[in-house]
């Protein structure tokens, strides 16, 4: 375990981050089609992970770009759920969108006052 820690905290941040998008991108490709399907929902096809890929694949840009990849993410899954796929593992993407946003924002604030309050 300590030899994978060095060899992570080895890495640059946009090479954890394209190993992040591609990682993920594998997991949700391979675990959709497992999703059961709920009455009402469509089975998972070739479309949805295309879909369920890209959604993964825009966090190559989560530290650059954050506010464009959440956006990108958040796009190819409203895509996904407007065409009726069930949930599952593909809607991860989004979400560690969200979080890099969040923690970003986050850091910016505080770096540029720490004590000024979050702006809403």
């Amino acid at each position: 375990m300590d030899q994978v820690a060095r060899w992570l905290q080895a890495r640059s941040p946009a090479t954890l981050d394209a190993l992040i998008a591609a990682g993920l991108a594998i997991l949700t490709v391979a675990l959709t089609p497992a999703v059961p399907v709920h009455h009402g929902y469509r089975q998972a096809d070739g479309l949805a992970l295309v879909l369920a890929a890209l959604a993964s694949l825009v966090l190559v840009f989560r530290r650059r770009l954050p506010l464009l990849t959440l956006a990108a993410s958040l796009g190819a899954m409203l895509v996904y759920s407007g065409r009726g796929y069930e949930g599952g593992p593909a809607l991860l993407a989004p979400l560690v969108a969200l979080y890099t946003l969040a923690t970003l924002e986050g850091t910016e604030r505080v770096a540029r006052d720490p004590r000024a309050p979050a702006q809403h």
